[in-house]
């Protein structure tokens, strides 16, 4: 197996974990939700040869707090993700899109 066919495995696997993850994520602290969702996007990125470098004169958000963005790519949430846990505000077209319901139950 060539190493793009490898990371196409892994993703499609990485993907089907939330299927799996979702009955346990219910049962977790809000801790360990939010620790779920910072490893899950961490590994997502990792899989996608993704190289996350935080600067040492960046600053974590400290909780509660609300971080701004510019949509950059499809990729931001999943770096804000792994760096801290986040809830996302998106426009409604997306409510019919394939995948997007069910994780947002």
């Amino acid at each position: 197996m060539d190493a793009a066919s490898w990371r196409l495995l892994r993703l499609c696997l990485h993907i089907l974990r939330v299927d799996f993850a979702a009955t346990s994520y219910r049962r977790e602290s809000r801790g360990g939700q939010l620790m779920m969702i910072r490893d899950w996007s961490w590994h997502l990125l990792e899989i996608l040869n993704v190289e996350l470098r935080i600067g040492a004169d960046s600053v974590a958000p400290v909780a509660p707090s609300v971080t701004v963005a510019n949509h950059m790519s499809w990729l931001d949430a999943f770096v804000i993700n792994a760096i801290q846990p986040a809830r996302f505000v998106a426009k409604a077209e997306i409510r019919g899109w394939p995948f997007i319901v069910p994780c947002a139950k």
